[in-house]
């Protein structure tokens, strides 16, 4: 596994990214989530999640090492100038998640690492129980 050495003022954070073999995206999510639910997982390190909103910040985010992502709504909808009161639409909040889902596989290219999973924040649903 590879480490990164991540530094603020009177802090730092080290971030070990997932090893290159190929599980995909989502049995690499559920299993470390699993870790962390069975107590497996380092207790001194937990999951980081850091929130993406756009291509250019799921790029940032995969290059940095974390070991996965979550696309937050509150970000996608602030990133296309609305307030977080369901005003974004599906179509505008599938479309940015495609743009995440590209930055992430751009980074896995270039890096010759699997791309990390993300967890999209899927709003209200968009509809009722006919739509589900």
């Amino acid at each position: 596994q590879q480490s990164t050495a991540l530094s603020t003022p009177g802090t730092t954070t080290t971030i070990t990214r997932p090893p290159k073999p190929g599980l995909p995206a989502p049995q690499r999510l559920r299993n470390l989530l699993t870790q962390e639910e069975t107590g497996l997982g380092n207790p001194n390190h937990p999951i980081l999640l850091p929130c993406v909103y756009d291509g250019l910040t799921a790029r940032l985010v995969a290059r940095a090492g974390f070991q996965a992502t979550f696309m937050t709504g509150f970000g996608v909808s602030a990133a296309h100038g609305l307030p977080d009161t369901q005003l974004i639409s599906y179509e505008e909040m599938a479309s940015t998640a495609n743009t995440v889902a590209q930055g992430l596989a751009a980074v896995a290219l270039e890096s010759g690492d699997p791309p990390i999973p993300c967890i999209a924040d899927g709003d209200t649903g968009y509809g009722n129980a006919v739509n589900v």
